[in-house]
């Protein structure tokens, strides 16, 4: 994707690219690759906005992996069970007010 985003079209160039198993496919690779000129400049500022956010999802996914949220008795594991309370279980009038042990603690 690197290439095409580099501006790389050639058919010919890219199917060399192919790894492992898809390079037993060359000739089926460089046939779908013919015309790749439909492959805009558009099309690849595009993708490499598409690729960085992948990027920046990944590494905000392994930041909060990092964080241990869900302990025991912490408020997060309060908060999950209360989402598994009903509406009608703790309704009042119109207002819906939580039970007391659910409150979340200060961070």
């Amino acid at each position: 994707m690197e290439h095409l985003i580099a501006g790389e079209r050639d058919p010919k160039v890219l199917v060399q690219l192919a790894r492992k198993r898809a390079r037993a496919k060359i000739s089926q690779l460089e046939q779908a690759l013919e015309g790749a000129e439909f492959f805009t400049p558009e099309h690849a500022g595009l993708l490499q906005a598409m690729l960085e956010r992948i990027d920046t999802a990944g590494a905000q996914i392994g930041a909060l992996s990092a964080v241990k949220l869900f302990q025991p008795g912490s408020s997060a594991t309060q908060l999950s069970k209360l989402s598994q309370t009903t509406r009608s279980d703790s309704c009042s009038g119109s207002m819906w007010i939580p039970p007391a042990h659910a409150t979340a603690a200060p961070v």
